[in-house]
């Protein structure tokens, strides 16, 4: 059980930023911060505070934490709320770029900062305020997500030669170890953890490309009711 844990922590956030990206609509900065406000901000609020009255017995101290994104100080079942923190930022930041290329310029800075942060052990190990941090090692996925909507027509083309050449990082991801996208841990490779969720999301996106159609029912449902399954689940376990 802990090994299929780990194994689906190499990849199972990567990917929900890669199809965050990939479904992205770009809107001029004064619209888009409106609606990450309706559609992230409130819920982040709402859902939180929620969870803060049902599992937390300090809850002003806990609000603060919340509000400052340091989502490893409060309750475990609040912390799934931390995705949506840096979501949030990673929309207003495209939304500022405006153009792919600026997005990806954006995406190396990220990890080059995040290597550096990596080697220089600046990373917290109980507060990431704002999560900075967390936000600038998860941004290349999200980007990778706008990109591969771009070119997903041209990559479908090449569909089986991008599958089997993604089949050896399955392999990879059992011994880069364990990560975590919240505690900035990217095993014991980086460049390993990068390539590991990349390839491997990439490899479920062509093996389930049907559901990447807008138009689907199941993907207008489950986007819907996102937040609110992955701010409850562990309160419901």
């Amino acid at each position: 059980v802990v090994a299929v844990h780990q194994y689906i922590f190499t990849f199972h956030m990567p990917l929900f930023f890669i199809i965050s990206g990939f479904l992205y609509k770009h809107r001029e900065f004064i619209k888009e911060c409106q609606v990450v406000f309706k559609s992230l901000v409130i819920p982040y609020f709402v859902f939180s505070i929620l969870l803060i009255l049902h599992c937390s017995n300090s809850f002003f101290k806990d609000f603060i934490y919340i509000s400052l994104g340091s989502l490893e100080s409060v309750p475990l079942a609040i912390r799934p709320m931390w995705f949506v923190y840096s979501l949030a930022i990673m929309r207003i930041v495209v939304s500022l770029c405006g153009t792919l290329r600026r997005v990806a310029f954006v995406a190396i800075g990220c990890i080059c900062i995040f290597l550096l942060i990596l080697l220089f052990g600046l990373i917290p190990k109980d507060y990431d305020y704002f999560q900075i941090n967390t936000t600038i090692m998860a941004f290349p996925f999200f980007a990778l997500g706008m990109f591969l909507k771009n070119y997903f027509n041209w990559i479908i083309k090449y569909k089986l030669f991008f599958i089997l050449f993604s089949l050896p990082f399955f392999y990879l991801a059992t011994i880069n170890g364990e990560i975590s996208l919240i505690r900035c841990e990217a095993g014991n490779h980086w460049v390993l953890f990068y390539l590991n969720a990349a390839f491997i999301s990439l490899f479920l996106l062509l093996m389930f490309q049907t559901f990447l159609n807008k138009s689907n029912s199941i993907i207008k449902t489950t986007a819907m009711g996102l937040i609110i399954i992955l701010a409850s689940h562990l309160t419901i376990i």
